[in-house]
């Protein structure tokens, strides 16, 4: 599996469009942490395969075009490459792609809705990742640490208090 995805890297160095496929597939990857394209394509079949069994084809439809969108949409904003290479950008358009065709009925906005989910969730991903990296030491600031030891507060376990030793 390893030269598989070696051979397939090399190849994706040489041409734009083979990366776009790859970051596209590593994106569907990351919905189970897997940075790995094979894991994608092996992802995408089964939800497709799913879906369309299940009589709902716009569900991996769907999946497909918010995938696509927030690839584009990190592509233009500029993200970091590597990120977006390890597919970072795409999963969380792909998962809101795969949610709005499952509660809401085909239609032309539907389409609109599922790429600008798809774009919005590149958008997100940027802000929360500025918010946790401006604000991450004070939303951290209360979990114990390895030098900590964590004591329940009553008899009862009720809430727990870091007491460092």
């Amino acid at each position: 599996m390893t030269g598989l995805v070696e051979r397939w890297e090399k190849l994706c160095a040489s041409s734009a469009s083979l990366r776009f496929v790859d970051v596209n597939l590593r994106g569907v990857g990351q919905v189970m942490f897997q940075d790995n394209p094979v894991s994608g394509l092996v992802f995408i079949i089964a939800i497709s395969w799913g879906s369309y069994a299940g009589g709902m084809p716009q569900v991996a439809i769907g999946g497909l075009i918010a995938l696509v969108a927030a690839t584009l949409a990190a592509y233009w904003l500029g993200v970091a490459k590597d990120a977006l290479h390890a597919g970072l950008y795409g999963f969380n358009g792909y998962l809101v792609g795969l949610a709005l065709p499952t509660f809401l009925a085909p239609s032309p906005l539907l389409w609109g809705y599922v790429a600008l989910g798809g774009a919005v969730s590149v958008v997100a991903m940027l802000l929360f990742a500025a918010a946790a990296e401006t604000f991450g030491p004070a939303l951290t600031a209360v979990t114990p640490t390895t030098s900590d030891t964590v004591l329940p507060d009553d008899e009862s376990g009720g809430t727990m208090a870091a007491v460092t030793v």
